[in-house]
């Protein structure tokens, strides 16, 4: 099976999962530490303030 038929039937099967679950699961898989949560947050934030803050958002 190839790579790309692969990651399609895992995204296939993610789609039809419970929402609560996968996302608990894709969570645990990534194993980030707080460091990287905040960083990621704050990443985040900036990243909405600027859209906010653009004169045309989207």
């Amino acid at each position: 099976m190839s790579t790309d038929s692969t990651a399609w039937s895992r995204i296939e099967t993610a789609a039809l999962a419970d929402e609560g679950t996968l996302v608990r699961q894709l969570v645990a898989s990534a194993a980030l530490d707080a460091p990287a949560r905040a960083q990621i947050t704050a990443h985040g934030a900036d990243l909405v303030t600027r859209i906010r803050a653009s004169a045309r958002p989207g």
